[in-house]
């Protein structure tokens, strides 16, 4: 009886072309994959804006921040997970923690960071422009809030403190840095950095120029949630962390960061634009 095997060359046939179908399925699964994360959190971004709104029609007003800020035990002095702070949108508006949690974010719920401000947008100042009519603070600004004197207070005479880190002196209020937990996607993002490094930047902020920050003024951009009537074209929070780079750690001209503004549209943006212009960037 005659025997028939395949040859080498046949074999080697084979093995490629189950390779190429293996890359095809691969690739296929992969980019369902990151559809499937992206809408997950544009939903996200969506339930955001629902329960900004009502905040708003509660308080007259956006809060400082989404979810608020780490914060201690009264009882220890350990961190309370993200899960068991009472925020300013959670759990009152908010359905659950995740919801503030994009889904490439994978942090534990009690860890927490500070975070510094976004790139500030490089464009020349136009005719008769005011420098205070840009964002204030760059990447170089840890950012900061204010811890009114009233709290103090009250915190030490139950004898606790709520704040991380804010030890200090003065009979007024206090500025203290702004501690955020590692899952609120939201209120900050983190970004990679030419060189391959990394940051933490604030990505909500009622106010970021130089007026908004101080006295205000009547020239000021109007696109600032601090103001009484943004345009709708306001930036509320952008999602970086479908942003794409080169091998190098520059960000790539591609539309990949989600943008919610004011009127409640989730778009896609350049996200080179949004990593130059920040606040500033038009959706």
């Amino acid at each position: 009886m005659k025997l028939r095997a395949f040859s080498l060359v046949e074999l080697l046939v084979v093995i490629s072309i189950i390779g190429i179908l293996a890359g095809l399925t691969f690739s296929v699964f992969s980019r369902a994959k990151d559809q499937a994360k992206r809408a997950t959190d544009a939903a996200q971004m969506a339930q955001i804006h629902q329960a900004l709104q009502l905040y708003r029609y509660d308080q007259e007003a956006y809060p400082p921040a989404l979810l608020g800020y780490a914060s201690l035990y009264t009882s220890d002095g350990s961190v309370v997970p993200a899960e068991k702070v009472r925020g300013f949108l959670y759990p009152k508006r908010i359905g659950g923690i995740g919801d503030m949690k994009p889904s490439m974010v994978s942090s534990a719920s009690n860890a927490y960071t500070s975070a510094v401000w976004p790139n500030i947008d490089p464009t020349p100042l136009g005719p008769g422009e005011d420098a205070n009519h840009r964002q204030k603070y760059g990447p170089g600004v840890t950012v900061s809030r204010i811890l009114r004197r009233t709290d103090i207070d009250i915190d030490s005479a139950l004898g606790i403190n709520e704040n991380i880190n804010s030890e200090g002196s003065g009979s007024g209020d206090r500025t203290i840095t702004s501690w955020f937990y590692n899952v609120d996607g939201y209120d900050i993002g983190k970004v990679r950095l030419p060189g391959n490094g990394t940051r933490i930047e604030i990505h909500y902020a009622p106010f970021w120029t130089g007026w908004g920050l101080t006295s205000g003024n009547a020239n000021d951009d109007p696109r600032q949630l601090g103001y009484s009537s943004p345009p709708d074209n306001t930036i509320i929070t952008w999602d970086s962390y479908f942003r794409e780079y080169t091998g190098d750690g520059d960000t790539l001209r591609e539309r990949r960061d989600y943008v919610l503004t004011l009127s409640g549209s989730v778009k896609l943006i350049d996200s080179l634009e949004i990593s130059n212009k920040s606040f500033r960037a038009i959706p």
